[in-house]
């Protein structure tokens, strides 16, 4: 059972995770995609659990709410 509570938008998008301080900085890939959050992958590196998640021409504050592995869901603040 689908739980969410806006759909899911498929997507390959190149992102950046960036530190509070913004000298800290990590790609990602956002696989998909809400209003309120996304599901990201990277490759290798600590991902915090709180950031600002780079991409387009959008900058959204974010925390981490699940992570397995180099995956891991966002919501949006």
């Amino acid at each position: 059972m689908e739980r969410r509570r806006q759909n899911r938008e498929i997507v390959r998008i190149a992102a950046t995770a960036v530190s509070d301080s913004g000298l800290e900085r990590m790609p990602l890939t956002i696989t998909n995609l809400t209003r309120s959050g996304a599901m990201v992958e990277w490759n290798g590196g600590h991902l915090p659990s709180q950031f600002y998640v780079l991409f387009g021409h959008s900058m959204e504050p974010c925390r981490v709410v699940w992570q397995q592995g180099q995956r891991a869901g966002l919501a949006f603040a």
